[in-house]
């Protein structure tokens, strides 16, 4: 699921999981917004890709990649008219993590990463260090198939050497923030509605809870999601109906009301803006 605070990845025994993803130059967004406490490592192959991370926007280029730290709300818009390729390799920090009280891998980079002093880290223009990323890319993806004797250990290895290439292509330029008040705020209001989505939703809720005026309260959301609460509740609901039709039995009445519809024909006609299709083709075309 592309929305909100998405599910771990991996395996509660090895934290790590890679995805490859074909965005079509037509849609305004390769992927919507959505957080996660692993790091998120993006190598876009093919096209061009505006990142936003917590409301900072990395232009990304084909061959580039970009470091994306825990816990960020970060979300694609689609820049040309090029289709795009973008590969993701996410995993906990937990995964290099010590238990030592003092350590300097911990202090210097691991925490830096999930406590959100660093944004992010771009990587565009050395070409060296591209190769070097892309090889382990692909040694690291490589590994998670084949799974060999001890494979592992290679992967904290190589997990361990994409950070390193990410800090030394940095170390001049580090992307430094603090978390705002206002981040925390929205982070807040994407955990409720993953946990809400099925109640009656509103905009004046929302703001209610966030202790805000509502124009600025839909003033700072679409700052860090790109879209209004009630479009974002909207594309949360149908993307959860989306998962249902695709790996449930339920009737799409049944669908309707979990995911927070009461009107069945309003629910018909809001699927099909979004998937282009109804949802009984949507099911029809997930099991050919």
């Amino acid at each position: 699921m592309d929305i909100l605070k998405e599910p771990s990845h991996g395996t509660p025994e090895l934290p790590v999981a890679f995805y490859t993803n074909e965005y079509s130059w037509k849609d305004p967004f390769a992927f919507y917004s959505h957080w996660h406490d692993e790091l998120e490592i993006l190598y876009l192959e093919k096209g061009e890709l505006d990142i936003y991370v917590n409301s900072i926007v990395y232009s990304l280029q084909a061959g580039e990649l970009i470091l994306i730290s825990a816990a960020a709300i970060h979300y694609a818009k689609m820049r040309g008219s090029r289709d795009s390729i973008l590969h993701a390799l996410l995993f906990h920090p937990d995964m290099l993590y010590t238990l030592r009280q003092i350590d300097s891998v911990n202090i210097q980079y691991l925490d830096r990463l999930r406590n959100k002093e660093i944004n992010a880290i771009h990587v565009s223009t050395k070409r060296h260090t591209i190769a070097k990323l892309v090889s382990l890319f692909t040694e690291t993806r490589h590994l998670l198939e084949v799974k060999s004797f001890a494979y592992e250990l290679l992967i904290k290895a190589r997990l361990a050497e994409i950070l390193y290439c990410f800090f030394d292509a940095n170390k001049k330029n580090d992307t430094v923030t603090i978390a705002s008040p206002a981040q925390n705020i929205i982070e807040k209001s994407l955990q409720y509605i993953r946990e809400h989505y099925a109640d009656e939703l509103t905009a004046e809720l929302l703001a209610e809870q966030a202790c805000m005026s509502i124009s600025n309260y839909e003033r700072i959301f679409k700052r860090y999601t790109a879209q209004s609460p009630v479009s974002y509740i909207m594309v949360y609901r149908i993307s959860t109906a989306a998962d249902l039709l695709r790996n449930t039995s339920l009737s799409v009445s049944d669908i309707s009301m979990n995911v927070g519809f009461r009107n069945f024909s309003y629910f018909n006609r809001c699927f099909k803006k979004f998937m282009s299709m109804t949802p009984s083709e949507f099911r029809k075309a997930a099991k050919e």
